[in-house]
């Protein structure tokens, strides 16, 4: 079971601190930018039904539109990404770093390395039998998004 906490941190951002007692990282956290019926969202959480269900809450409980919401991925870990492909025909955009999506590429095309980061976090359901990586976590790079780099603004609302 996930357990929610949300703190406006500064007028308009929001932390949602998502708890997860029975993996080695025992939470993680989305940020929320909202501000004149637009959202961005930074970073989505594991590849599962229970982040899914926070992330739509965090939504619902700030009353934020989906559809009216960006996407912007920090880095290529699971927990930061795991919910892109998932979230990408519903979400108004999804951002990415474009040093980091060439590197989630690189290391999406090496199945040891991304079956130990798997075994690192826990997260071996996401390998079948033969050791080879499950459709499930083709959510690796399986979304699409628009490059960022350093200098450009994102504007919310």
């Amino acid at each position: 079971m996930l357990f929610y906490r949300m703190q406006e941190v500064y007028k308009g951002i929001y932390k949602q601190v998502v708890e997860l007692p029975d993996t080695p990282l025992r939470e993680l956290n989305l940020y929320i930018v909202h501000s004149e019926g637009e959202a961005l969202v930074i970073d989505t959480g594991f590849p599962t039904e229970d982040c899914l269900q926070a992330f739509r809450s965090s939504l619902s409980t700030l009353d934020i539109d989906i559809h009216n919401t960006r996407l912007f991925v920090t880095h290529g870990h699971a927990d930061h990404c795991g919910l892109c492909a998932t979230l990408q025909h519903e979400l108004k955009e999804i951002y990415m770093g474009e040093n980091e999506a060439r590197e989630m590429i690189r290391m999406s095309k090496v199945p040891r390395r991304m079956e130990i980061m798997l075994h690192a976090l826990d997260l071996e359901k996401y390998l079948v039998n033969d050791g080879q990586i499950s459709d499930k976590f083709q959510f690796f790079m399986d979304f699409n998004y628009t490059p960022v780099n350093e200098g450009n603004t994102i504007k919310v609302g």
